[in-house]
């Protein structure tokens, strides 16, 4: 046992006044375990398929956009929405591929992930008011007041972005976005629930 203890470090661990801890002393056959390899692959991999979808429904409304008589600023809309969001999915492609990507791309794929939620918003937004009020309806806000308050909603995101472009993707940056995309998310959600009630 003493033979142990007689290899080079032991001496210098076991000394009170020795600045050698015991890190220094483990054999570098312990080395630290890579990360798993398989996160980057299923990032890639649901970009691509993400982007795929969007291209394709975007083409879809673009197509229906233009040979419906009706609607065609819903289809618009859906058009934008889902164009932004191949946007999103290609800047994820590219962070995926190039991890040491700057804080632009990364601050224009946070703007993109959040103006997907806002343009498919509009969309149900524009479904809700193409439709005729009912007799329970004659007190709801005007088209134009809804459009106004969402353009001061989104006026907020954009001068937010080039703050994000300054000082990084903080966890406020990405906190404000969040929050942003939800508040977006469930008053499109409350369109879309008006409608269904129709």
């Amino acid at each position: 046992m003493s033979e142990i203890f007689d290899e080079p470090g032991w001496g210098a661990l076991l000394d009170p006044g020795s600045t050698l801890s015991l890190r220094d002393s483990i054999p570098t056959v312990v080395g630290a375990t890579p990360a798993a390899s398989g996160t980057g692959v299923t990032r890639f991999v649901a970009a691509v398929l993400v982007l795929a979808a969007c291209l394709g429904t975007t083409w879809y409304a673009l197509v229906t956009a233009r040979h419906e008589p009706h609607d065609t600023l819903v289809w618009r809309y859906i058009a934008l929405s889902t164009a932004v969001g191949g946007v999103f999915s290609a800047l994820l492609l590219i962070e995926t591929i190039v991890p040491e990507v700057g804080t632009v791309v990364v601050a224009f794929r946070l703007l993109a992930q959040l103006f997907f939620a806002v343009f498919f918003a509009l969309s149900l937004r524009e479904l809700y008011y193409a439709q005729p009020a009912t007799s329970g309806e004659g007190d709801r806000i005007s088209l134009s007041t809804a459009r106004r308050i969402e353009t001061g909603f989104m006026l907020v995101a954009l001068i937010q972005f080039p703050i994000v472009v300054w000082v990084g993707p903080t966890v406020i940056a990405q906190v404000i976005l969040a929050l942003a995309a939800g508040a977006f998310t469930i008053y499109g959600v409350s369109f879309g629930q008006a409608i269904r009630a129709r």
